[in-house]
């Protein structure tokens, strides 16, 4: 799964081109200074910004009191897509897909080994929500003009509501002290993973560039646990909850 992030992220990237130059196109054709012939059927977001985890379960409590780790050092960067099927002016079916991944090297805060040298590993904690819902327009993104023109409002703002399913891993590996025996170093390579229901609710603001593009920035909050893997037996569920910010170039289409 770790491989498929990063081709989440190269795919993400060949969308935004093939994108850009498909509309670009299609502009040139359908569109008039200032106007699309036509209201547009939806769109198509490449969004980047940062996600921030609640990290409230005990698992990161454990992790943050023994390693020089902070909740900080989960945070990550965050990169999303969406597509919107228009319904009307102001509700849209909206399909989104983000991956947010951080890896951080960390040591114990109050043990050192038998040699003298710090007891180190590294933790990677990653989240994928696929989610669908609906995203309400709290006013119409344009005006149509006459029987053809279409001329888009300059910002228009927006919540959402969505819901699907988070695939997640939280993954440590190399020394670590077992403390139920005499504080003895093992090396271990720790992981817990799996699909989970997730739910979110956002609100934001499109901004528009023309009459094909506009500038997207939106804040997400998203609820969500699961029960940890043998790894890490004891613990409570992990806490995947978290808020986001991102920003990024929507594309209408017709």
């Amino acid at each position: 799964m770790r491989q498929h992030l990063s081709r989440v992220g190269r795919w993400l990237a060949v969308l935004a081109v093939a994108t850009l130059c498909a509309v670009g196109a299609e502009a040139q054709r359908t569109s008039g200074p200032g106007y699309l012939f036509g209201a547009p059927d939806g769109s198509v977001t490449l969004r980047l910004g940062y996600s921030r985890p609640s990290a409230g379960s005990d698992l990161f409590s454990y992790t943050t009191s023994n390693l020089s780790l902070s909740k900080a050092d989960f945070g990550a960067i965050e990169v999303g897509a969406d597509v919107g099927i228009l319904q009307g002016d102001h509700l849209e079916w909206l399909f989104s897909v983000d991956v947010a991944k951080r890896s951080a090297d960390s040591d114990y805060r109050h043990f050192i080994g038998s040699d003298g040298l710090p007891i180190v590993q590294a933790t990677t904690f990653s989240r994928v929500p696929l989610m669908i819902g609906v995203r309400y327009w709290l006013r119409p993104q344009g005006t149509t003009v006459g029987k053809l023109a279409w001329v888009p409002s300059f910002w228009t703002p927006f919540i959402a509501l969505q819901g699907g399913a988070m695939w997640y891993e939280f993954h440590q590996s190399g020394d670590f002290v077992n403390f139920s025996n005499g504080n003895a170093v093992f090396a271990g390579d720790l992981t817990s993973n799996g699909w989970t229901p997730v739910a979110a609710i956002s609100a934001g603001a499109a901004f528009s560039l023309s009459p094909w593009f506009q500038l997207l920035t939106q804040a997400r909050y998203v609820y969500a646990n699961k029960t940890l893997g043998a790894d890490f037996t004891g613990f409570q569920p992990i806490d995947l909850s978290g808020l986001s910010f991102t920003a990024g170039l929507s594309f209408r289409i017709q």
